[in-house]
């Protein structure tokens, strides 16, 4: 099997086009914003091209030996009508990424020169949006993103490790609020064994009651006789 990498020993990403609705507007955007230079301008009949592409040390005019180039592309007319639309969203673009020396001072001349920019909300702000006048996203990176990836690693195995030696010295030795105020999981204590019931002592059966004990009728007792007492009257 043939070697691919030495049959392709030269190849290079020479351009990305992009349809745009008024090519003058874009062109004056990404030569003012990012200082990019106008490398090559062409008129068809239905459509104009330009190309763009980053200052370079490389002293070449031959176009073919270009590389990393933006070419825009406009259909002649539609810069006059405002419901045109290019459609950057919901295809297959995602995005086109530029780097920048300092990202910090790559936000503030954005701000400066009225181009809004977004966190993309990774690694600290090296990587921030910004769309360009038809909104295709152009994701802005620090060349200082391995750099900065690699301090958060070392900072993250840092905590990390930290951590995880102080759950170790908690389960060790922590007292039990202690493990609860750190999340950690509180053993729980053996309960202790439940005492057996001694059987109940057996219900004393009742004896039967005596029966009830007849009264005998006694003698009749003799009826009162109430004699009236009257008074003596004397004689004088």
């Amino acid at each position: 099997m043939s070697n691919p990498w030495r049959e392709t020993q030269g190849y290079s990403f020479h351009s990305i086009c992009l349809r745009v609705r008024d090519i003058e507007e874009s062109t004056m955007f990404y030569q003012s914003v990012f200082g990019m230079d106008l490398v090559r301008e062409v008129d068809y009949n239905r459509f104009r091209k330009v190309w763009l592409r980053f200052p370079t040390d490389k002293d070449t005019d031959m176009f073919g030996h270009a590389h990393s180039l933006i070419e825009l592309v406009q259909e002649r007319g539609t810069e006059y009508d405002p419901h045109y639309r290019v459609q950057t969203r919901g295809g297959g673009f995602q995005h086109m990424c530029f780097s920048v020396p300092d990202i910090h001072a790559a936000r503030h001349r954005f701000e400066r020169l009225g181009v809004h920019w977004e966190d993309i909300g990774l690694s600290h702000s090296t990587l921030i949006l910004v769309h360009d006048p038809d909104d295709y996203p152009i994701q802005i990176m620090s060349q200082a993103f391995d750099l900065h990836m690699s301090l958060q690693d070392a900072c993250r195995y840092i905590v990390m490790d930290g951590f995880e030696q102080a759950n170790m010295d908690i389960r060790r030795h922590g007292d039990r609020e202690t493990r609860e105020e750190a999340g950690l999981s509180v053993p729980l204590t053996p309960a202790s064994p439940a005492r057996a019931l001694s059987p109940a002592s057996p219900a004393r059966a009742l004896s039967p009651a005596s029966p009830a004990r007849s009264l005998s009728p006694g003698p009749p007792r003799p009826a009162l006789t109430m004699t009236p007492r009257i008074p003596s009257l004397s004689h004088n």
